[in-house]
């Protein structure tokens, strides 16, 4: 009878331990995905941690997927009847020329786009000044206007949330459109490759260009 009570607590007490161990995993899985969702995991022993998932897009499959986008949807293809985009191609990338001629004064065209609180946003190489407040981050075409020194065009605030691009000469057809982007000297700020006989050097307004000048000297003897 001994021997069978001892056999009995011993059941009981597998049967409970069992038991235990199911609820403690239930809990524990739980707890893992409502923390991680539905990241992977890498045992060690009793412990679990999270495995990275790198999502980055290899350069190849970058150029690869880019591709498929244009021949698709098309966004660098823009054309309407005023203007249309053209890729430079390499590091000159898109620009924005004319489809048809424009007068001195003429509008050429409105730039819309999103626009961002101004005390929640650094800006960007694409970004435009609304106003005090307000950022306009162009859609296509207008994010694909360039810089010259010597424009063709001048950028003005048309509405309270776009701006327009106005002929500042007469413009035929075919002829890239361009406005100056009048940047302060910044440490990024990158070298103009507009060609014309007047370039600054950089993509800085007139009264900005001797202390980009300053700026690269440091950047030079900081190499």
């Amino acid at each position: 009878m001994e021997v069978a009570r001892v056999r009995s607590d011993r059941r009981a007490v597998d049967c409970r331990r069992k038991e235990t161990e199911t609820f403690l995993g239930a809990l524990a899985s739980q707890d893992r995905f409502a923390r991680w969702g539905s990241i992977g995991y890498q045992s060690r022993g009793w412990f679990t941690r999270p495995m990275e998932l790198k999502m980055e897009l290899s350069k190849k499959r970058r150029k690869k997927l880019q591709t498929s986008v244009e021949r698709d949807y098309g966004y660098r293809r823009y054309r309407d009847r005023d203007v249309y985009v053209y890729d430079h191609g390499g590091k000159l990338g898109c620009g924005v020329f004319a489809n048809r001629q424009f007068l001195p004064g003429e509008l050429v065209m409105e730039i819309t786009g999103q626009l961002i609180a101004a005390r929640d946003y650094d800006g960007s190489t694409y970004a435009m000044n609304l106003d005090e407040k307000w950022y306009l981050e162009p859609t296509i075409p207008g994010a694909f206007i360039n810089h010259s020194c010597s424009p063709n065009c001048d950028m003005v605030q048309l509405t309270e949330t776009s701006n327009g691009l106005i002929a500042r000469c007469n413009i035929e057809k075919n002829i890239e459109l361009c406005f100056d982007y009048q940047w302060e000297a910044q440490w990024w700020i990158p070298r103009c490759k507009c060609a014309a006989k007047n370039c600054r050097g950089w993509v800085v307004a007139e009264g900005e260009v001797k202390k980009m000048r300053r700026i690269a000297g440091r950047k030079k003897k900081a190499k």
